[in-house]
């Protein structure tokens, strides 16, 4: 039976030779050309619409990777004495859900969440006015690789499944100098995500593909490895205090919805004829179809790194 099935060699090469039948110019995806145009027209057209069906899945709005908001859990343990009217920032909020959960867990603390898309930051305002007793939240549109509207002091910067947009040096050195400016001098920087793993280049090929497609699918054009934010860190002054590694946690999640992919991908015909209609649909789903392999197989990982200010 299929539901007790793995990710294996064998049914990765299956898969990958189905995804070329039924997703349209599959092979445009390994260009990684993505710009800022391509993720915000990504998340407009699949937020509401592919991204509601995966939150009747898995009864989470805020999260790819439902853990019973465990993600939250290693940003509550590095709030501290923010907790009593300090300031915390959130990129990436998405439908704002993990920013509305905070705030009104710690009603003394100040939130902030900025996110690329209007869609995004209409939502969770228009959100925000039917919750009246949350006076402590501010979502606006900004850029976390250079924001412009956030400048002030943070007790904790988080990202839980955004910083992975953040998928060039030039990017990620940008939001790592803003950290260094805006975090207070115990501050903490929390980082929830999956990786590109350190030997990716040493895995076989077909195992590469997987998570170059699962990228690809997400508009993702390389997501940075963990000895990569560790790196560029490091550059800014930025020092290491927590590397959590939850990819065995995360994976029962991801095998999943490959199971539900990897059926769908039986009937080539039905699939093919939707995909042309709703490109971005097919390319959510190339992720689910290959996040899996790349979690299993070895070229993704998922966890959390937490830095704080150095010398």
């Amino acid at each position: 039976m299929i539901w007790s099935w793995s990710p294996t060699s064998d049914r990765l090469r299956l898969d990958l030779t189905r995804l070329a039948r039924v997703v349209p110019r599959l092979q445009e995806f390994y260009r990684k050309d993505f710009t800022a145009p391509d993720v915000t027209t990504y998340f407009a057209k699949t937020t509401f619409r592919d991204y509601r069906a995966l939150e009747l899945v898995t009864g989470s709005a805020a999260m790819h990777t439902p853990m019973d908001h465990d993600q939250l859990l290693y940003v509550i343990a590095q709030m501290g004495e923010a907790v009593n009217g300090g300031r915390v920032l959130e990129i990436g909020f998405g439908k704002g859900a993990n920013i509305v959960y905070l705030a009104d867990l710690f009603p003394r603390t100040g939130f902030v969440g900025i996110d690329l898309l209007d869609e995004h930051v209409a939502h969770a305002n228009s959100n925000l006015r039917n919750l009246r007793n949350l006076r402590n939240v501010d979502f606006r549109k900004d850029d976390a690789s250079s924001p412009v509207t956030a400048h002030a002091s943070y007790d904790v910067i988080f990202g839980i499944e955004s910083c992975c947009y953040l998928d060039t040096v030039e990017k990620q050195t940008g939001f790592l100098r803003f950290v260094k400016r805006s975090l207070t001098p115990t501050g903490r920087l929390v980082i929830v995500d999956g990786y590109r793993s350190a030997d990716f280049m040493e895995k076989p090929p077909d195992v590469q593909r997987a998570m170059l497609l699962a990228e690809s699918g997400f508009r993702i054009r390389e997501m940075p490895s963990k000895q990569t934010w560790r790196r560029l860190a490091a550059r800014e002054r930025l020092v290491l205090v927590d590397d959590v590694d939850l990819t065995a946690k995360a994976l029962p999640f991801w095998i999943r919805i490959w199971k539900v992919a990897h059926a769908l991908l039986r009937v080539p015909w039905a699939l093919r004829a939707y995909f042309t209609r709703h490109e971005e649909t097919g390319a959510n789903f190339v992720s689910l179809a290959m996040t899996a392999y790349a979690l299993a197989m070895g070229s993704a990982e998922y966890g959390v790194l937490v830095f704080t200010q150095g010398p």
